[in-house]
């Protein structure tokens, strides 16, 4: 798959980087573990995926990853880096290090590493002379290595040249077509994610939904979805679909929805880290009881480990108040991320008559 992708991106004129290079397999501090594995699952788990994509594809650049290797750094590690990636699999293109893993330049110039991200300032192009005028970095090392770069630049241009002469040859019907090809793409994903997810708990037969179900939707992310990291990570999705707009399209019945929390962060005074907050007054007895409902929320954890203060909406919306203080489905925790609620055969939300569509 990791090939595939890779021939298919770099068709394109772009090119793809291949990571985290290698045995790169637990995230919690990964930038100073050593991952301590034998030779041969070495090769025939971990670095198998790898030299699948490199032999097949000759992806453009290899990043490195954080973690050592067997006790060596794998920025640092000759054999990785050279004897098995370039001299082993044939690798014709450039590595570069994970933002920030170079610790000392000339140890990953002489492994084989060309490029260190990002820049600091000047140090490291004072290390590299330093190391070249004591002979501990020999002076073909450092040719290879601007040659590698140079190559890179060169393809990097020549794709984007092709790219936008494609891009002008293109004509309105292939537009349109690219443009039903990316719904038809959009519909396969929706398809795999639902398949892919497994109900492990259905109390009280809850799901599916029943017909007019009162539903109540918390959270700014079921509005505004977040989905992805930042810097590297970042792509420009043709289409994001959110659980607000999702749920209401699905009608199942009225849907109202707070925000429950900022996105620009902060907690209030009275925001306890062990009280779920959803900026309402405190839970009343009533009389009449209505339909049980499915309260779906996506809670932003705060600095301090609770849940986030009661969000002001600037259209607000009642929500239901709870008859009996018996159990729910699920509770929040301190530390919780998401929190659900439901009705259960002990108690039932009461909703006022008015309701909002998300």
């Amino acid at each position: 798959m990791a090939a595939a992708l890779t021939e298919g991106i770099q068709s394109r004129g772009v090119g793809a980087s291949l990571k985290h290079f290698a045995a790169n397999n637990q995230e919690y501090d990964r930038m100073r573990s050593s991952s301590d594995v034998d030779p041969r699952p070495l090769r025939e788990i971990y670095l198998r995926g790898f030299e699948r994509a490199v032999k097949q594809a000759q992806p453009w650049t290899v990043m490195s990853s954080y973690n050592r290797i067997n006790g060596t750094a794998a920025s640092e590690n000759h054999w990785l880096l050279t004897e098995v990636l370039r001299e082993g699999w044939g690798f014709e293109g450039l590595v570069v290090s994970d933002w920030f893993a170079v610790a000392d330049r000339a140890k990953p110039l002489q492994a084989g590493l060309d490029l260190e991200m990002p820049t600091n300032g000047g140090l490291s192009r004072q290390r590299v002379l330093e190391a070249l005028c004591s002979d501990e970095l020999e002076e073909s090392v450092l040719d290879d290595c601007a040659v590698r770069i140079i190559r890179l630049i060169q393809q990097v241009l020549q794709g984007a040249a092709e790219g936008s002469a494609a891009e002008d040859s293109a004509t309105g019907a292939s537009s349109a077509e690219a443009a039903a090809q990316a719904g038809a793409h959009h519909a396969l994903a929706r398809e795999a994610a639902a398949r892919s997810a497994v109900l492990l708990k259905n109390e009280q037969q809850l799901l599916p939904l029943a017909p007019q179900s009162f539903v109540a939707v918390i959270g700014e992310f079921a509005r505004q979805p977040r989905f992805q990291g930042a810097g590297s990570s970042q792509i420009n999705p043709i289409h994001v679909d959110d659980a607000c707009s999702a749920i209401a399209d699905a009608g199942v019945g009225p849907v109202s929805f707070a925000p429950g929390f900022h996105l620009s962060g902060g907690e209030s005074a009275d925001s306890g880290p062990d009280q779920p907050q959803t900026g309402t007054a405190p839970p009343q007895r009533v009389r009449r009881a209505a339909p049980p409902p499915l309260i779906c929320s996506s809670v932003r954890r705060t600095r301090r480990g609770g849940l986030p203060r009661p969000s002001r909406c600037a259209s607000p919306i009642p929500l239901p108040t709870w008859t009996s203080p018996a159990s729910t489905a699920t509770c929040a925790t301190a530390r919780g991320s998401s929190w659900a609620t439901a009705g259960t055969t002990h108690g039932r939300w009461r909703w006022p008559s008015r309701s909002v569509t998300a």
